[in-house]
């Protein structure tokens, strides 16, 4: 027998008796519990989805939730909830990008007063900086929660030029 179909052969002996193969001969298995409360983290979940706000934030500011230390060690501990809490957080970017774009469609009329030489000078008008401040940090939170949807696209050509494009899908 080759040494490969030996090797074979005892993972699937150390399988028979509980252990875990590759690992060591004489050392269990260690089954990893779920001690996930699935209905607060399907909660926490579906308050991600709907708001730009951080688990920090929500885990505090909501009723009948647990601590983010504790919500991070059940990621930690079950695969679903990891798959589960991923997915919501893609569509949290999908929420930024949304907001960004009514945002940046919608004019906010509004007061700047600017102090000067000549005394104070008040004018109304649109926010566009404030607008623009808005669009822009929910555009980065986006490419940092989905990079591949909504993230900055950089190519290397050989050359070793860097050529800088920005891949922000509207809607």
């Amino acid at each position: 027998m080759s040494g490969r179909n030996q090797s074979k052969k005892k993972d699937r002996q150390a399988q028979a008796n509980g252990l875990t193969p590759g690992i060591s001969e004489t050392q269990p298995s260690v089954e990893v519990q779920d001690n996930v409360d699935w209905d607060v983290a399907e909660r926490i979940c579906q308050l991600i989805e709907e708001t730009p706000r951080g688990l920090d934030h929500i885990c505090q500011s909501s009723e009948g939730l647990v601590s983010a230390r504790t919500f991070h060690r059940w990621l930690e501990t079950s695969v679903g909830l990891r798959q589960r809490y991923a997915r919501a957080k893609e569509l949290q970017a999908d929420l930024l990008a949304f907001e960004a774009v009514a945002i940046a469609d919608t004019p906010k009329p509004g007061i700047k007063t600017k102090t000067g030489e000549k005394g104070t000078e008040v004018t109304e008008g649109d926010m566009v900086e404030h607008r623009r401040l808005q669009v822009d940090v929910r555009k980065w939170m986006a490419g940092k929660l989905s990079p591949k949807k909504y993230g900055d696209r950089v190519e290397v050509e050989q050359s070793g030029e860097v050529k800088h494009t920005i891949n922000f899908k509207r809607g």
